[in-house]
């Protein structure tokens, strides 16, 4: 039986190709799976002696939607099941050294390989916290019931934690009253930028790049521009996947006369970014 020397878990972001270089020059002997927006996990990369079969999984997905949103607590199950089969294969079958998980329903599933044996050591890395103190419906309730219930094991079952921020672990220390995680870092993550005068640019375009969420706060930003537009023309562009909340904002954008300046252009391929962004002179994120 072949054993390997990482599995990595990655969720797809501005830093995928600089970490999957990284991994394969600290040990050629690594799979590295990718979930992207676009619902799908990618084998990155893997050794020519591993079979995993096909290089991609789809996850389910209606072509509405309003139906996905409808339906989402199946498909999240159905999500987690994927999740389930594609980590427990690997485990099983080629028991990792180390395994980088930025998911925590997936850390969650290592976590419990950890302890069974399969898994030397593990590392979880929280993408978010989401547990808010906004009022929500039964439905939305329940996902962060069970949100925070996978989080908290994951912190328990995994060897180390490793924050993007500290404010992720605060609100998780608040919400239980104590320390949950048994070892816990902040991770730290740089870009190498150019500062330039804005009025040289000679561009418009204010960038938000993800998913919009009910804690976004896009009524700060459509108001915003609608007061920057009395002196600048400034265009907002919105790419990430579309759920229901984007529907808010189009609605928000018309009462504020302003909707020919805000684009939704979906979800977009990582490397056609650099053109997609081009016209763009700054980012947002509240």
């Amino acid at each position: 039986m072949s054993k390997i020397d990482i599995l990595v878990f990655k969720t797809d972001s501005f830093d995928t190709d600089v970490f999957v270089e990284e991994v394969i020059e600290y040990s050629t002997n690594s799979i590295i799976l990718v979930f992207g927006f676009d619902r799908k996990i990618t084998v990155q990369y893997k050794p020519s002696n591993i079979e995993l079969g096909a290089r991609s999984i789809n996850l389910f997905k209606f072509d509405n939607q309003k139906l996905n949103n409808y339906l989402s607590p199946l498909i999240f199950f159905l999500d987690v099941f994927v999740f389930a089969k594609v980590l427990s294969l690997i485990c099983w079958k080629y028991h990792p050294n180390v395994c980088w998980i930025e998911n925590t329903y997936a850390a969650l599933i290592i976590g419990i390989w950890r302890k069974l044996g399969f898994c030397n050591k593990s590392v979880y890395l929280p993408g978010d916290w989401l547990i808010s103190d906004t009022k929500k419906r039964l439905r939305s309730r329940l996902g962060m019931l069970i949100f925070v219930i996978a989080d908290y094991l994951s912190c328990r079952l995994n060897d180390v934690v490793l924050n993007g921020t500290e404010k992720i672990a605060e609100a998780r220390n608040k919400f239980w009253g104590k320390k949950i995680a048994k070892n816990e870092l902040l991770i730290g993550f740089s870009l190498k930028c150019q500062t330039k005068n804005l009025n040289d640019i000679g561009k418009n375009t204010i960038c938000f790049l993800g998913q919009i969420k009910d804690d976004s706060w896009f009524d700060i930003i459509v108001k915003s521009l609608a007061q920057i537009r009395k002196k600048k023309d400034i265009v907002l562009k919105i790419v990430g996947p579309a759920n229901l909340n984007n529907e808010y904002v189009k609605k928000l954008s018309r009462e504020y006369k302003i909707e020919q300046y805000v684009k939704f252009l979906g979800y977009v391929e990582r490397d056609k970014l650099p053109e997609v962004l081009s016209d763009c002179f700054c980012g947002i994120n509240l």
